[in-house]
């Protein structure tokens, strides 16, 4: 039972457009990722603990979009290879998935280099760049984006998201 609760879950990002309904307690988490190297895994504690590995962590933009449970969560290690890590500190990198909605929590920007796999230098920031992540979902995953809403749950504040839905409710639709 002890390597249970230590252990981290491995998730794998969402491909198709299914609107699957979500338990009561579970809600989507949808991150960005904007990086300049191949990550080894991006680990997350909280109400549960999970980790994203390398088949979603590749150099690149792309989002990746997940079920998980609702609750409160952090950011708290992003391994670069086997032998390089970075511990994040509490606060920025905290963020909420709350029930029954498609939570953005910001665009993990990782910017580096190495040389024969060790680092030289690394820069890491979570972004807010919520234009871009409603224009994934709405491209992307339409179903989903019709049986669920959008919200942000990011480190701030951020009423992007209620302006649009608000604005989509007065026109008719997007």
């Amino acid at each position: 039972m002890f390597t249970l609760i230590g252990c981290s879950q491995s998730l794998k990002g969402i491909k198709k457009d299914e609107s699957v309904e979500l338990q009561p307690e579970v809600g989507y988490l949808l991150i960005g990722l904007d990086t300049t190297l191949d990550l080894h895994t991006i680990n997350i504690t909280g109400t549960n603990r999970f980790k994203f590995t390398k088949e979603d962590l590749r150099a690149g933009t792309n989002f990746i979009l997940i079920d998980i449970p609702a609750g409160n969560y952090k950011i708290s290690e992003i391994k670069f290879n086997r032998y390089s890590r970075l511990e994040l500190v509490e606060g920025y990198w905290d963020f909420q998935v709350a029930p029954k909605k498609i939570n953005y929590i910001g665009t993990l920007q990782v910017e580096g280099s190495s040389w024969f796999g060790w680092l030289n230098h690394v820069n890491v920031l979570l972004n807010n760049e919520s234009t871009q992540a409603f224009k994934f979902i709405h491209e992307n995953f339409p179903n989903l984006l019709n049986a669920y809403r959008i919200t942000f749950g990011g480190p701030g504040e951020d009423h992007f998201f209620e302006y649009l839905q608000s604005t989509e409710q007065q026109l008719g639709g997007l």
